[in-house]
């Protein structure tokens, strides 16, 4: 009956070969390869037993151009926020919401970004005491409630102690004429055509 090796037990028995006395050349002859590939296998044995006669990745171990795995990772994860931030961008345009990207290279806008961002979530916790929320409804409520805050309690410095609210309310109402201002004249222009005498 004929048994059909597999290849680790084909490997093994040609170093096995080699290891009782035949030369190279003939067991590398007898199995159809190389002597080259007789002797990886020698080493291979040599140093990891057995299981290293399995076979392994054609793919080099390094390859000089290929990308360090954490740029790589940071290149990805650019591509996953680039998707996000388009789809950001048209659904507030969607929305009727004007939406500007920072100028590249303008680290004194991104530094407000970020202020915001800190301070956002600085009050956010705070108003939070503490307490981890893993309940989508309750976190969506205190961020209403924040939201709420932030916009028509709170004072901000960089409005002069106003309310984003109240400032809101002051630069879209202070270029709407007044009922009681409806009674001033308007100033008329009158063009005339020059006659030549």
């Amino acid at each position: 009956m004929l048994v059909e090796l597999s290849v680790v037990e084909q490997r093994y028995d040609a170093v096995r070969d080699v290891l009782e006395g035949a030369t190279v050349t003939d067991v590398a002859t007898r199995y159809g390869v190389d002597r080259r590939t007789v002797h990886r296998w020698l080493v291979r044995y040599a140093n990891d037993g057995l299981p290293a006669l399995s076979d392994r990745s054609s793919n080099p171990d390094r390859c000089p151009h290929q990308i360090a795995p954490a740029a790589e990772a940071r290149i990805v994860e650019l591509r996953r926020a680039h998707k996000f931030q388009a789809a950001f961008h048209w659904h507030v345009l969607d929305s009727g919401v004007g939406h500007e990207y920072i100028k590249p290279q303008t680290p004194r806008l991104n530094g407000k970004v970020e202020r915001s961002h800190r301070i956002d979530a600085e009050e956010f916790y705070r108003l939070l005491e503490g307490v981890v929320i893993d309940d989508s409804k309750v976190f969506n409520e205190k961020l209403r409630e924040l939201q709420h805050f932030y916009n028509y309690a709170r004072p901000h410095g960089a409005l002069g102690g106003q309310t984003p609210y109240e400032r809101l309310r002051q630069k879209t109402t202070s270029d709407v004429i007044h009922p009681r201002q409806s009674h001033k004249p308007r100033s008329t222009h009158i063009f005339v055509a020059s006659s030549s005498v």
